[in-house]
């Protein structure tokens, strides 16, 4: 158990780290975490049902602080008039509609197998081996349709850039 519990949190802490970009944040996420794992520890049947509730708790924890920020950012952006904030709230409305748009591009785009593949590498940030296993695929054609979800996607939007 102690043995998950490590493994959990410095993967927790990648992830969330990657979502929120603020090591603070990013622990009190992971904390925040665990003691809700604790309230339904009777729930979770073994390693990997307690890790994928975990995952999925704390990129909703993210999600929730994250919309807690945005409402901030909202308000403090109309009391400012600097041009600086101004020009920084919209290189980040650029880069969160440009997010929008790749979204968008692997739902409407990829087969389910594919978007399954891409979410559990790049978001859950699971080993190709461990993707194999779960979808009890050889290793070789997990990595094939990685590849070929991220050429999909970088050819499409590299053809939406040239308009």
């Amino acid at each position: 158990m102690q043995q998950l519990f490590i493994q959990l949190k410095s993967r927790l802490l990648r992830i969330t780290g990657s979502l929120l970009g603020n090591n603070e944040d990013a622990a009190d996420a992971v904390q925040e975490t665990f003691c809700r794992l604790w309230q339904i520890r009777d729930r979770l049947y073994d390693d990997k049902d307690t890790t994928a509730v975990a995952i999925q708790t704390a990129k909703n924890i993210c999600i929730d602080q994250l919309r807690r920020k945005k409402v901030i950012q909202f308000e403090s952006l109309e009391n400012k008039h600097d041009q600086n904030s101004t020009d920084n709230a919209l290189k980040h409305f650029e880069a969160t509609d440009e997010c929008r748009y790749i979204l968008e591009l692997i739902n409407l785009c990829l087969t389910p197998l594919q978007r399954q593949i891409l979410e559990m590498r790049e978001i859950k940030e699971m080993e190709i081996q461990e993707i194999a296993t779960i979808l009890n695929m050889q290793p070789t054609a997990v990595r094939m349709h990685l590849s070929r979800a991220r050429k999909e996607i970088r050819n499409l939007y590299i053809k939406k850039n040239e308009r």
